[in-house]
């Protein structure tokens, strides 16, 4: 009776040592999701933030491809046990968070940091489509900016398109990097919400430059902001700007 007692416990001890390990296993799997579900949920956040920027006819577009990306990282993550336990930061999904910090999780969101750590440089195929608009024009057009009518073309009291948000904004955001490529960029730098007819005077000096803070900025000749100098009325510009930095 006291052997089998005896190896009763021992049979115990062992089974408990057991459950033990897998607890402890079972325990390091729950951290990690918790940390890929909170990292997935900062994404899903910034994402949210993205959209309501873009023009709501590309929203849709940028909906179906990130749900891609989320479900081909859901899939990296929790496809096999060993991949969970052995993730680094990130895991195999690229986050925005490390996608700024240089770590990606894929030879394809390496070609993107690729890219975008290159720095800003004016792509003509941002230019072919605004010189469509442009060349299928009436001469005449009016400038939403200051709701007089112009002469389209460079030189004073001449009308060009303007990107609302520059090229170079639009270039340097990771977002745009990491979740679109190369022609759906081109497609929001030069759709017609972006595209607004802006005197060639106040077109130069704003350059690739934030709207507002452009606007907003003294100059220093007139003591007048640029809005004011160039007639540009803000509450036109609330009806079809896109604000880039609003969250």
């Amino acid at each position: 009776m006291n052997n089998y007692i005896h190896l009763e416990e021992l049979d115990l001890k062992a089974n408990y040592a057991d459950l033990e390990k897998e607890l402890e296993n079972l325990s390091k799997k729950e951290c990690l999701r918790i940390e890929i579900d909170k990292g997935l949920e900062n994404s899903l956040k910034e994402l949210e933030d993205l959209m309501e920027k873009l023009p709501e006819q590309q929203t849709q577009t940028l909906f179906e491809q990130c749900t891609k990306n989320a479900m081909d990282a859901v899939t990296g993550h929790f496809g096999l046990a060993s991949t969970i336990l052995n993730a680094k930061d990130g895991g195999n999904v690229t986050t925005l968070h490390n996608f700024e910090k240089g770590i990606v999780a894929t030879e394809e969101d390496l070609q993107k940091l690729t890219k975008y750590q290159q720095g800003y440089k004016r792509d003509s195929n941002y230019d072919k489509i605004k010189d469509n608009i442009r060349d299928n024009s009436p001469k005449i057009v009016r400038s939403e900016y200051t709701g007089e009518e112009m002469k389209k073309g460079a030189g004073k009291n001449k009308a060009q398109l303007d990107h609302v948000i520059s090229l170079k904004e639009i270039d340097r955001d990771p977002n745009m990097h990491l979740f679109l490529d190369d022609a759906i960029r081109a497609e929001i730098a030069n759709h017609p919400d972006n595209l607004k007819w802006l005197d060639a005077s106040a077109n130069a000096s704003k350059g690739d430059r934030d709207l507002m803070e452009w606007g907003k900025e003294i100059d220093p000749k007139t003591g007048k902001t640029n809005f004011e100098k160039y007639g540009i009325d803000e509450k036109k510009l609330k009806k079809f700007t896109i604000q880039p930095n609003q969250t």
